[in-house]
């Protein structure tokens, strides 16, 4: 192993230690932390271990450079919000927390094969789009969001430093785990575009479209005074009550096809299904219907009608989220 790598796990190892020491045990998403804090000593260990035989350890090496990657970026934008006082700044961060390591680790080969190329241009437009669609939310006079600006009042004193951890390299471990299936795509054998790579991109294509064309028609209804209040339900809408969401998972699929280029491609599956979990159930979704609920008289029977995440889909967490709604006197 290289001294670069000693190097970096052993900072790794103060910053897990302080990272998990620091943890609030009343904190919902523990398990997160621990996941992400000790994560990357395993696949240091993983790198240090397997047989060169395996072909496993040139993935690994380039799994933690994009690590290195991760928090070199990460660092930088953290000691920013410590100057403009807004953490929220992670919302437009997060997509080039993917971009950065997929072109530090193109660089670093030096090879620019098509698929690689492709798979970067791909990762470039949807970062791109998205970084102006939470540009104009969480930068400007708007000031800190939800849930950064109630976070630096929970931890008061101890937010400048705690924000490192709770914000940034929680959500850099996150993302450090969906690029997989980019980073296989990158460690396969340079060589010309394949019909799987670009069925990926097909795949990545449908995703970007539902994810977009639900953006603009969002964006649309809530530019219309007549519409305070009452909630989206046609185009994209009526075939998901999350079809942004639906359409982000579906593209990180799409990067999931491209790894299948490298012999041990079918790990990247762990990253899909990873942003899957979470666009779906983990955050974003899930959160966003239970405060939809509670805010908006007719966001029950909207959810009675249509699937919470994959079109024509109606599965048994709708059924759980409307026993909730009920028993918080949330009528349907």
């Amino acid at each position: 192993m290289s001294y670069t790598f000693m190097a970096g796990g052993a900072i790794w190892c103060v910053l897990a230690v302080i990272w998990l020491m620091a943890l609030d045990k009343s904190n919902k998403a523990r398990w997160m932390h621990f996941l992400h804090a000790l994560l990357p000593l395993f696949a240091m260990a993983g790198y240090a271990l397997a047989p060169t035989a395996w072909g496993l350890n040139s993935f690994l090496r380039d799994w933690l450079i994009a690590g290195i990657a991760i928090v070199a970026l990460l660092t930088v934008v953290w000691l920013v919000t410590l100057a403009t006082r807004n953490s929220g700044v992670m919302d437009v961060v997060y997509t080039p927390t993917a971009v950065v390591p997929a072109l530090t680790l193109l660089v670093l080969q030096g090879t620019y094969a098509p698929p690689a190329m492709l798979l970067l241009v791909l990762m470039v437009i949807w970062s791109g789009r998205l970084v102006r669609h939470a540009a104009g939310t969480n930068l400007g006079d708007r000031g800190e969001q939800q849930p950064y600006a109630s976070w630096r009042v929970k931890y008061a004193g101890r937010w400048w430093w705690w924000s490192f951890f709770q914000v940034f390299l929680l959500q850099g471990g996150i993302v450090w785990v969906w690029i997989l299936p980019v980073v296989l795509a990158l460690n396969a054998a340079p060589g010309s575009l394949s019909v799987v790579q670009m069925m990926g991109a097909l795949v990545w294509l449908a995703g970007f479209v539902f994810q977009s064309t639900a953006d603009s028609q969002l964006a649309r209804f809530k530019a219309d005074p007549a519409n305070r209040g009452k909630v989206l339900q046609t185009g994209v809408w009526s075939l998901s009550r999350h079809p942004n969401y639906f359409g982000e998972s579906l593209m990180w699929w799409g990067y999931f096809v491209f790894g299948l280029a490298h012999p041990w491609g079918l790990l990247g599956m762990a990253g899909a299904i990873y942003v899957t979990w979470f666009m779906s159930k983990g955050s974003a979704a899930a959160m966003l219907d239970r405060h939809m609920l509670r805010t908006k008289p007719d966001y029950a029977e909207y959810v009675k009608r249509v699937p919470g995440f994959v079109p024509f889909y109606k599965s048994p967490s709708d059924v759980r989220l409307l026993e909730w709604a009920s028993k918080r006197s949330v009528k349907p």
